[in-house]
């Protein structure tokens, strides 16, 4: 199915500067310094064709739908930098914990359609064939019922503010491919696209991640793929204790550590891209380096992205220069990690 954004094919989300910053600083010190102009260039010479800007909401809100006027003007001023530099971009307002567990009560939920009103008004005037829009990243622990409501009324105002963007929607959780096959896709709203995220098996993903489910944060030095027959020694490997052996060994067992599972569970997205006739985007997918098998870390990159591909979805990897960073380095100093860059076929 042909892409309804075609400039975003293949993509890189740009974590840890405008959101996820690991100190709470988003002063313009930080900002103008952790990602420069030299990113940009480094970024499309790699051979992406679009950023995901992430977008802490405490950046750009004053208050509830009063933006912050200068922070405003500098972010539409990068924004721009990407567009002339040949990217383009997706502004995906990104927000911590706090704000979306607001997003179940009445008032969230208005704050959440006022924002982005003032928000789309002040993108309004940007190529709407380079710049496109998402709602919300990830709104857990809002399920698709609870938040197919929510969605709708801001995707009405994001719409008429800016009648020409592509927006993009969530499914709601997690945004994975089991919450975005459960979701009805809304009528009579043209520039849709439908995101969701592939960090499958989040065990093998986030190995070690210290944010992770407690179980994977125990487990570290996973190869991709495994046989099923290799479980007990695997288990018995890479896990740090009973519980932990006990999850790596079943799921290896049951065939979920192989290049089949991904596209099976990439095919259900496919099936339901299918049946409903809507275009779908991958937001983000990747795997946490620090402990990851080098070799199957590649190998996992390369079976998701070329299946991504085979269904025709645009895609955009995590991240850029963070965990799981495809240009590692501190600012001023980061390099293209080649090998990774071959997985993802642009090179």
């Amino acid at each position: 199915m042909a892409l309804a954004q075609p400039n975003l094919k293949r993509g890189v989300n740009l974590s840890h500067w405008y959101a996820q910053s690991t100190d709470g600083d988003y002063s313009e010190q930080k900002l103008s310094t952790y990602f420069t102009s030299a990113d940009v260039q480094l970024i499309k010479q790699m051979g992406f064709d679009h950023v995901r800007l992430t977008l802490n909401d405490e950046v750009v809100f004053q208050t509830i739908g009063k933006l912050k006027a200068d922070n405003v003007d500098r972010l539409r001023k990068r924004i721009d930098a990407f567009v002339d530099a040949g990217l383009n971009v997706i502004v995906d307002l990104h927000p911590e914990t706090k704000f979306k567990e607001r997003l179940a009560t009445p008032m969230g939920a208005a704050a959440l359609v006022a924002d982005w009103h003032a928000l789309a008004t002040a993108l309004a005037d940007t190529d709407p064939d380079k710049v496109a829009l998402e709602v919300l990243n990830e709104p857990d622990p809002m399920t698709a019922d609870q938040w197919r409501g929510v969605q709708l009324a801001v995707v009405r105002v994001m719409r008429a503010a800016a009648p020409k963007h592509t927006i993009i929607v969530s499914p709601g959780g997690w945004t994975s491919a089991d919450d975005l096959i459960k979701f009805i896709p809304y009528e009579g709203i043209d520039r849709l696209v439908y995101t969701f995220h592939f960090y499958d098996p989040h065990l093998y993903t986030h190995q070690s991640a210290g944010w992770a489910w407690v179980v994977a944060q125990r487990v570290g030095g996973i190869d991709w793929p495994i046989e099923p027959a290799r479980a007990d020694a695997v288990a018995n490997e890479v896990a740090k204790d009973d519980e932990a052996r006990g999850h790596v060994r079943w799921q290896i067992q049951h065939g979920q550590f192989a290049d089949d599972s991904i596209r099976t569970s990439l095919q259900r997205v496919a099936d339901w891209q299918k049946q409903h006739g809507v275009d779908v985007y991958a937001g983000e997918f990747g795997v946490y380096r620090h402990t990851a098998v080098r070799a199957g870390y590649l190998r996992w990159h390369t079976t998701v992205r070329e299946t991504f591909e085979q269904h025709g979805w645009g895609w955009a990897v995590w991240d850029y220069a963070g965990g799981f960073a495809v240009a590692p380095g501190k600012p001023g100093a980061r390099v293209p990690d080649a090998e990774m860059l071959k997985a993802l076929g642009l090179r």
